[in-house]
């Protein structure tokens, strides 16, 4: 596994020079560490072409295919059915299509916003109940806290929806669904990095999303 994660670092457009310094501190957790540093690796990969890192041209919907099916493996076999994967497959991709774009912003983010953009999503549209209509004059804190309620609200649901269909065979795997509540966006948007495909932003973001969950699924699961 060290080997693979030290090769696959070296691929070009793969934005996964991580992936050195995750097999060697992995490598010193031992081999139940590694799989499951590997693991989260491989989902912060898989979730950031859904964002498009790559052009493999397969369009939005074929690039979170990409997404759901291996998420749909991983799930079925740290459930001990394999025939969930198709299952958990769909509701991957369903979760999908539940629109995010409107809080994908944080930090310099914020500066950037849209005029006109709209500021909520079809799950997120209580945040006027408590926020109040958005304004771009609010101050930064008032706007980061929109944002991050906004998204993690969307990858809360998103989660469950991966986690659901698995919950009667492992109950334990709903502990993953609070990854959701992980900051990527916050956090993306305050590490600094340039590295192709996985530039400071949403593009950070998208990858600790990805790896946020994966590491919550197999930690929920008792791995290693």
């Amino acid at each position: 596994m060290l080997a693979i994660l030290a090769i696959l670092s070296l691929l070009p457009g793969c934005a996964s020079p991580l992936l050195v310094p995750v097999a060697v501190v992995s490598a010193k957790i031992g081999t139940g560490g590694l799989v499951v540093a590997g693991t989260a690796v491989a989902g912060g990969l898989l979730y950031r072409q859904r964002g498009g890192a790559l052009d493999l041209g397969l369009g939005t919907q074929g690039a979170r295919l990409v997404w759901a099916v291996p998420t749909g493996v991983l799930v079925a076999g740290l459930a001990g059915a394999w025939w969930l994967a198709p299952v958990v497959a769909g509701t991957a991709f369903a979760g999908q299509l539940l629109g995010h774009a409107a809080h994908q912003r944080s930090g310099a983010g914020l500066e950037h916003e849209p005029a006109g953009y709209r500021q909520d999503t079809p799950l997120t549209g209580w945040l006027t109940a408590v926020f109040g209509a958005y304004d771009p004059a609010w101050p930064a804190w008032r706007k980061e806290a929109w944002h991050y309620a906004g998204s993690s609200t969307v990858a809360v649901v998103r989660a469950a929806l991966i986690v659901g269909p698995a919950l009667a065979l492992d109950p334990v795997l709903a502990w993953a669904i609070p990854a959701g509540l992980f900051p990527a966006y916050v956090v993306g948007w305050r590490v600094p990095s340039d590295l192709p495909h996985l530039e400071q932003g949403s593009e950070v973001a998208e990858f600790l999303t990805g790896a946020m969950l994966f590491l919550a699924l197999m930690l929920a699961a008792g791995v290693p």
